[in-house]
């Protein structure tokens, strides 16, 4: 009516629920672990309102009522009323009371005649929400004639016409809430958590609540010191302060857990591992791990985790290890899918990691590792797929990374190592296959920077920095096939930047530098076939750019640079050889 409003809406969602891993939260209840607001709800609903013109009012006095009566140009309108929104996923209601208030000014524009300007503002209260309040403004312009023609028009129509073309009142927004609480699963390993417990860390709790809670499960443990633990199959065992990945079972969506407290301290001072593994589908998240070794001793069985043999799907991550007298985590033989990640390995009386045989799938990232008497990752025998990222090796006393022989599909890439007692990544033995090596820098290793063995195939070298090794910047032993070198700078190499014994085949080095060396820039013994193209050797060489020791090689590849100096031949020649490597420009091709 020209006074009163009374109005009503209904709200009906055309989509589903959607993923929300922002909105979402993770939580312990008592013995379980369950996440609200896995999804964002949009809420079936109704609200409604009764309103009153306080002052003012646009009436008109016109059409059959007689002549048309003056409208007044300010009024002041305010409501009130309430909302109600639900649906079944939803976790709570949205409902609760609202009022607004309205400070119209019609014919804001004094040309057009039903324009209007309205000041408004609403104040509303739920408990999902809390109090919210609004305020803004709104422009109304008519379409049509204008003028007095206009205003004579709209002067005609009475008081109760000129309500009956005001606008809709919605809700200013579409009403979500999160859905309702659910069962999670642990995200890497897939292990659905049926139960969860908190515990402060210390022997008897830790090794009680482990045992005693069985698979399917998370322990948490809240700061303290631990001894020897063993974790079970389909187990999660998180320290306080990290954060794991959870999905919700029934909306999928992934979120963080973040437990509750500080790193626990599992210690184990004998000559047996600090974790044992004796299980498949294992977490291991946010530990200190430590034992009685350090980088100089050797305590032979005090390993930080002792993975055993033919196990599968697990992961460790955001942990740090120090002091182990013998290897910081080892797998032995036929282990599968196995993850280590965003951790700390420190001060190995062996190996910082190690693999045996016949172990598969295999990703290492986001370490950093330092100070091990040996290897920083050893790969025995017959290991394939492996991914090794992001990794950062330091002060090895022998190899930074060793595969001994027939390992296969290796990917290296975004690797650094500084100051390996032997040699940055060595391919020891025969059968090493398929190896890609890409954006790795090696400092200052003893031996060489990499070092390939006989009768391994399919490597692919690319985006390499080597400074100052003790010996070559690559070594190739005999009988390697199908090598590309690729954008690779070696500086200052106490022997050659590149060595090549016997027979390597289909290698190809393209667009790489030699900076200086203590002997040679590239050398070679006999039956080799080797592509040198767009590489660049500067810096003093104190033997010869180019040393071919013995006949038979095949030689080829243009566009090479010599800007540097020799102490003794830019090419030095024994026996008859297959083609050139070509310098334009250069002091001469080689052989000439």
């Amino acid at each position: 009516s020209e006074r009163f409003d009374v109005r009503v809406n209904g709200y009906v969602p055309i989509t589903d629920p959607k993923g929300s891993p922002g909105l979402a939260d993770v939580f312990l209840r008592g013995n379980n672990i369950l996440m609200i607001g896995g999804e964002e709800v949009p809420l079936y609903g109704i609200d409604g309102e009764i309103g009153v013109l306080l002052f003012g009012g646009n009436r008109g006095g016109g059409g059959l009522k007689g002549a048309p009566a003056p409208a007044k140009r300010h009024e002041l309108r305010a409501y009130a009323g309430g909302f109600w929104f639900d649906a079944d996923d939803a976790n709570e209601e949205v409902a609760g009371p609202k009022g607004r208030l309205e400070y119209r000014i019609n014919d804001a524009i004094s040309s057009l005649p039903g324009s209007r300007l309205t000041i408004e503002s609403e104040l509303s209260y739920d408990e999902v929400r809390d109090t919210k309040f609004e305020i803004g403004a709104r422009l109304r312009i008519p379409f049509g004639a204008r003028g007095s023609h206009a205003a004579s028009r709209m002067a005609a129509l009475t008081g109760q016409e000129l309500r009956m073309i005001e606008g809709l009142e919605r809700d200013t927004d579409i009403v979500t809430t999160q859905s309702e609480e659910e069962n999670v699963f642990d995200t890497l390993t897939g292990v659905h958590f049926d139960r969860a417990r908190l515990v402060q860390g210390n022997d008897a709790l830790l090794d009680n609540t482990l045992a005693a809670v069985g698979p399917n499960s998370l322990v948490v443990v809240d700061g303290g010191t631990s001894g020897q633990t063993e974790v079970g199959s389909n187990q999660t065992l998180q320290g306080g302060g990290s954060t794991i990945l959870v999905t919700g079972r029934r909306t999928g969506t992934t979120a963080g857990f973040t437990g509750p407290g500080s790193r626990p301290l599992i210690l184990n001072t004998d000559p047996t591992p600090v974790v044992n593994l004796v299980g498949n589908n294992v977490h291991l998240a946010g530990l200190a791990i430590q034992g009685a070794g350090s980088g100089s001793t050797f305590l032979l069985g005090n390993r930080g985790i002792s993975g055993g043999s033919s196990r599968s799907n697990i992961v460790i991550e955001q942990s740090r290890f120090a002091n182990l007298g013998d290897d910081i985590i080892r797998f032995d033989n036929d282990n599968s899918n196995i993850r280590i990640m965003t951790s700390s390995l420190m001060d190995s009386g062996t190996d910082a990691v190690e693999f045996r045989e016949r172990n598969t799938d295999i990703y290492v990232a986001d370490l950093s590792i330092g100070n091990v008497r040996f290897d920083g990752i050893d790969f025995n025998e017959n290991n394939s797929n492996i991914r090794i990222e992001n990794v950062v090796v330091n002060d090895t006393g022998v190899t930074g990374l060793f595969f001994n022989d027939r390992n296969s599909n290796i990917r290296i890439k975004n690797v650094i190592i500084n100051n390996a007692g032997v040699d940055g990544i060595e391919f020891f033995d025969n059968g090493n296959n398929d190896v890609w090596v890409e954006n790795v820098v090696i400092n200052n290793p003893d031996n060489a920077a990499i070092d390939v063995g006989p009768g391994n195939s399919n490597f692919w070298f690319k985006n390499v920095v080597i400074n100052m090794p003790g010996e070559d910047g690559f070594d190739f032993n005999n009988n390697n096939s199908n090598i590309r070198i690729e954008n690779v700078e070696i500086n200052n190499p106490v022997f050659a930047g590149f060595s090549f014994s016997l027979n390597n085949t289909g290698v190809a080095i393209t667009d790489a530098t030699v900076n200086g060396a203590g002997t040679d820039g590239i050398n070679m013994g006999s039956g080799n076939e080797i592509e040198m193209s767009n590489t660049t050797f500067t810096g003093l060489f104190v033997d010869d750019a180019i040393d071919i020791s013995a006949a038979g090689n095949t030689l080829g590849g243009a566009g090479n640079v010599f800007t540097g100096t020799v102490g003794d031949q830019f090419c030095s020649v024994t026996g008859a050889q297959t083609g050139t490597f070509v310098f334009p420009g250069g002091p001469s091709n080689c052989p000439p």
